[in-house]
């Protein structure tokens, strides 16, 4: 590492999360860091007062570049146009951002998922449950979570386990489908467990600026059925109901039941949208986050 300042957080995937918590450390007149591959993205991280890190985190070598940080957050989501696997990515990269970083910093928050519970059949699964991962992408993340527990220092560093991410931005290819009258693939009795992007932003804040438990699961409220998700969006875009084809999985989850999540953390957080009720409303009202 260089003898750069020292920045108040130094963020590693400045994406759809990532880039909400950066603001929320900017208005609060903190110096904030982002690590990036891409020029572009840089001119524009630097346009929102954020200092763009040109860097890669499969290369190690590349991360000499970094400045200390007092607070680290990971938030790298995977680039489906990047020639590195997922692995590569979200355990080896992230195995590299904290060996350059973690020793140094004061807290370090580390976004994970809540497919580390590969359960199909309703179950409940809190901070508690054991993981279980039963796909690759869960594998993974369970993986990856062991190299936080290893590397970064006790007391110091929270797995951030989020679960479906929506908000402004996100539901256009299902809106397109349900205008459409795409049948929606999967069973409508599977369950649904989501959070906001701003509740999911604002929990990564609070818990690198305050710390946490060593994990945390960020869900809302009110696990939901996929029937009624998807009525209620068609309800408040206009759209026929929701049409269902259980012969096919949809991309992410599972046909069945799934699991339900909650969060024992969550009576410490004051959710913006405690549901997917008014979160929708907000979603499908304002225009995307940039």
């Amino acid at each position: 590492m260089t003898n750069s300042p020292r920045v108040d957080v130094l963020i590693f995937g400045c994406g759809y999360v990532g880039l909400q918590v950066a603001r929320q450390f900017v208005s609060a007149g903190l110096h904030c860091a982002a690590v990036t591959r891409s020029q572009e993205k840089a001119a524009f991280l630097k346009s929102q007062s954020i200092e763009p890190v040109l860097a890669e985190v499969t290369d190690a070598a590349s991360l000499a570049v970094l400045p200390a940080a007092r607070r680290i957050l990971w938030a790298v989501g995977y680039d489906r146009n990047s020639t590195a696997s997922k692995r590569e990515v979200y355990v080896n990269g992230l195995r590299n951002a904290l060996l350059a970083t973690a020793p140094a910093a004061e807290s370090v928050v580390s976004i994970s998922s809540t497919s580390v519970w590969g359960f199909d059949d309703g179950s409940w699964v809190d901070e508690l449950t054991p993981v279980a991962p039963t796909t690759e992408g869960g594998e993974i993340c369970a993986t990856a979570e062991e190299v936080v527990r290893t590397l970064c220092p006790a007391g110091k560093s929270t797995i951030l386990r989020l679960a479906g991410i929506y908000g402004p931005g996100r539901l256009l290819a299902k809106v397109e489908a349900l205008q459409q009258k795409q049948p929606i693939a999967g069973s409508g009795e599977a369950w649904l467990n989501l959070i906001h992007q701003a509740d999911a932003a604002a929990l990564a804040y609070r818990l690198l600026c305050e710390g946490g438990p060593e994990v945390v699961v960020g869900v809302d409220r009110e696990p939901v059925r996929r029937i009624d998700y998807y009525s209620e969006l068609a309800r408040r875009i206009g759209s026929a109901p929701p049409v269902f084809d259980e012969a096919s999985l949809p991309k992410r989850g599972s046909g069945g039941l799934n699991k339900r999540v909650r969060s024992q953390f969550s009576d410490q957080f004051e959710f913006r949208y405690e549901s997917y009720r008014s979160g929708l409303a907000q979603a499908l009202e304002s225009p995307p986050a940039v």
